[in-house]
Parts: structure tokens; C-alpha cells; sequence
């Protein structure tokens, strides 16, 4: 990517996974190699391939879900590398966002409930108003009192760096192959 005036929110570095031989005979994986990468706050981004190319593996490594073999991430310039596993929680509760394409909601819960439960988890206050704001971002203001049944996407607390899709299970059974999309937006 070209460079850019502005700080980069989230940076990866040379980034690689490599995982270790199943067998002696065989040579390690490398499921990721040297992946550089700038993102400010507000860009966009579609993470595509086929299963099995390392979508959810660099996703895990964003997210601090899973540690590089090689370079690092960074998340408004904190290296989660340096981090132990309860300093990356920390950040990652503070700072992202995660969309599943599988049912993870409350379906006891009303949207706006299933909505508003992080935000109390994570003592944001007033929560009101950003749970008014997230759901009108996703033009679902209206079905505020309704219960999830048919949402599979729900807006999370507001973060710089957005939300991080991921994986495609229930998408996959619904449209015959079609590729795997993950996004960071």
C-alpha cells in the first residue's frame, strides 16, 4: 500500500504463521508470508480466498487470538507481540469489534439488548445512545424491540477499527460455493 500522511491504526509488519510438521518426514506449514499492511481509521478492507488460504489465520493474528511466528501487529501503535494474553483482552475489548455470520446473539434478548450487552460488559455508559446509533448504522432502528431471529450481523461497541467478519459457515449452506468473505470496515 502506498503511504499515507495519516497514523496507521492497525499495522501488520512481516507478518507469518508458520505451524510445525505433523509429521518428521514432512516440512512445516507456512500458512502466512511476510504480509505488510496500513489501515487507518475509516478504511476498508475485503479479506477473500479460497477455504483453506489463511483468511481466519491472519484474522486470529489481527485480533491477538493467536501469535505470529514472524513480525509483528500492531494496534494504534502497541505491539501486541509485546503484550501478555491479558493485556491483548484488555485491548482487544477495548478497541475492536467482531461480526459472526453464525447466530451469536441472545434470542431471549431483543436486538437492542443483544446490542447494548457489551457495552454494559464492558461499563461504556450512557448506552442508549450508541446502541440507537449502531442500529441506525445498519438500518435496524425499527426492529430495536424485536427479537434476533433472522439477524446474524449485529453492530458491537464503536471502535476505530471497526469490525472484523469472520468466517462464512452459514453463508456457505445458504448460496452453493460461494467464496469465503471476511472484511475489516
Amino acid at each position: 500500500l502506498r503511504p499515507r500522511p495519516e497514523p496507521a491504526l492497525l499495522r501488520l509488519v512481516d507478518l507469518s504463521k508458520t505451524l510445525p510438521a505433523l509429521q518428521p518426514d514432512l516440512p512445516p506449514r507456512e500458512l502466512l508470508r511476510g504480509i505488510d499492511l496500513d489501515l487507518a481509521a475509516g478504511d476498508y478492507v475485503a479479506i477473500m480466498g479460497e477455504s483453506g488460504c489463511g483468511k481466519s489465520t491472519l484474522l486470529n493474528l489481527i485480533a491477538g487470538l493467536d501469535r505470529p511466528s514472524g513480525g509483528h501487529v500492531e494496534l494504534d501503535g502497541r505491539n501486541l507481540s509485546a503484550l501478555d494474553d491479558n493485556g491483548v483482552t484488555r485491548l482487544r475489548a477495548a478497541r475492536m469489534g467482531f461480526v459472526f455470520q453464525a447466530f451469536h446473539v441472545l434470542p431471549h434478548l431483543t436486538v437492542a439488548q443483544n446490542v447494548a450487552l457489551p457495552l454494559a460488559l464492558n461499563r461504556i455508559e450512557p448506552i442508549e445512545p450508541p446502541v440507537h446509533e449502531m442500529l441506525a448504522a445498519v438500518d435496524l432502528a425499527a426492529r430495536a424491540g424485536s427479537r434476533p431471529v433472522a439477524y446474524t450481523h449485529l453492530p458491537l461497541p464503536p471502535s476505530d477499527l471497526g469490525s472484523i467478519s469472520v468466517g462464512a459457515g452459514s453463508l456457505k449452506k445458504q448460496k452453493n460455493k460461494q467464496e469465503q468473505v471476511e472484511t475489516i470496515n
